[in-house]
Order: C-alpha cells, then sequence, then structure tokens
C-alpha cells in the first residue's frame, strides 16, 4: 500500500541563488535535519552548498509527489540528483559536481567525490590540481607575508 500521507516536494538553493537539489518527502523538517546529518555523499553536498530552499505541495500521497519530483528534476536538472538525471553518465555529472565544489572552496569535500589519481607517480585528478595551487597560493602569500 501506497504512503497517502500529503508529500511535498523541495528544492535546494546554494547562497548564489543556484538550484542544486530537488527531494520529495512527507516531513520537510526531519528531511532538512537528515541532509544535515546524514553521512551520504549528496547529503554532504547539500549541507555544504544549501544556503535556502522552497517547498511545492502538498500532494495527495507519495506517489503524486515522487511523480511531481520527477518532472521537476527532468525539467531543471539540479547538480547533487545524479541518479534521476537525464543529461549524461553519473561519472560526467561527478566531474561538474567536483568542479562546482571546488570553485566554492569545498575542497576536501570535492576530493572524496571524484578522485581517482595516484599522486605517487604524478597523476594528479582535476580536483587535486585545484587542491595543490590553493595550497602552493597560500604558502605564497605566507612567504611575502615572512619576508615583509
Amino acid at each position: 500500500m501506497s504512503d497517502l500521507r500529503p508529500h511535498y516536494v523541495y528544492r535546494c538553493f546554494d547562497a548564489d541563488g543556484f538550484l542544486i537539489y530537488i527531494g520529495c518527502t512527507a516531513n520537510l523538517k526531519q528531511r532538512m535535519k537528515n541532509h544535515r546529518s546524514s553521512p551520504r555523499r549528496s547529503s554532504r553536498w547539500i549541507k555544504a552548498c544549501m544556503a535556502s530552499h522552497t517547498v511545492d505541495g502538498p500532494f495527495a500521497g507519495l506517489d503524486a509527489g515522487e511523480a511531481a519530483e520527477r518532472v521537476a528534476i527532468r525539467a531543471e536538472a539540479p547538480l547533487f540528483n545524479i541518479q534521476e538525471r537525464r543529461d549524461g553518465a553519473p561519472w560526467t555529472a561527478l566531474v561538474h559536481i567536483a568542479r562546482y565544489l571546488v570553485d566554492r572552496g569545498h575542497l576536501e569535500l570535492a576530493a572524496e567525490t571524484l578522485c581517482k589519481c595516484d599522486s605517487a607517480y604524478g597523476q594528479w585528478c582535476y580536483v587535486h590540481e585545484q587542491k595543490n595551487a590553493a595550497w602552493f597560493a597560500e604558502d605564497a602569500e605566507y612567504a611575502a607575508e615572512l619576508a615583509s
């Protein structure tokens, strides 16, 4: 038997108003709490980047809510909804997410998301290239401060 409770479709946005995730729930307060505490990769992305959210609904039960969610995801293609998107392979989506996270200063989270490099042989992935560049920039700033 399907869940007949009212369900809601929510959209998560970053600080720039960029749509990052669309979900469906019967209990928005609990779902947001789960996003902040879950060890799941997508929840860590949301926790690190979400600045606001909007809610649509209620929809008449789980089936109607999930149908509205699927339509919204296909139409709006939020970055963090990898499983439901139809615009590319999961690996391609992870590359875009890692670049998004790097651009917003979440280097560790980006590395956890994408890193497939072998640093012992000098083969650096995009995330580690950016991380190394940030470290070198910090070292140069520190050296300049010491020199002055």
